[in-house]
């Protein structure tokens, strides 16, 4: 779970260098300091969340939302968090291992179970990213696709 924007290019598109809309988004975003605003940004602009869009809106709210526990029941109680659950649900295969990651790190800080779907597609993406590292020998980390968010 890192704290920089997402990069530019591979699946999931949509990263820190884009210009327009999507660009809008991801900065609004990694601006965002507290979740009413971007629970809003998540109104306003479901209709263009991407993947990478979808992992850094969850991580910011994790961590950026507060940790009384009444708080964060408020944040999942929120319309608009059920609308960012859909956007995981919708963008979650587009993900690689940093925006899985990042959105398996954010459900456990807001103590919110996503379901056994989302979970198994998530332990599906990882696995499938390791297959990739592994055959293409980066194992050890580092050549990356492109954006996770957050």
């Amino acid at each position: 779970a890192s704290g920089a924007a997402g990069g530019g290019g591979g699946r999931g598109g949509g990263g820190g260098g884009e210009t327009g809309r999507g660009g809008r988004i991801q900065g609004d975003l990694t601006s965002a300091t507290r979740a009413k605003d971007i629970l809003a940004i998540v109104e306003a602009d479901a209709d263009a969340f991407d993947a990478i869009h979808t992992a850094t809106a969850i991580h910011r709210l994790a961590t950026h939302g507060s940790r009384d526990q009444r708080d964060r029941d408020d944040v999942v109680r929120d319309v608009r968090f059920g609308t960012l659950t859909t956007l995981v649900d919708r963008n979650l295969r587009d993900m690689n291992s940093q925006g899985l990651a990042n959105v398996a790190w954010a459900c456990a800080r807001l103590e919110f179970n996503p379901g056994v779907e989302v979970l198994r597609t998530i332990a599906g993406g990882l696995e499938r990213e390791l297959a990739l590292a592994t055959a293409s020998g980066a194992a050890g980390g580092g050549g990356g696709r492109g954006g996770g968010g957050a």
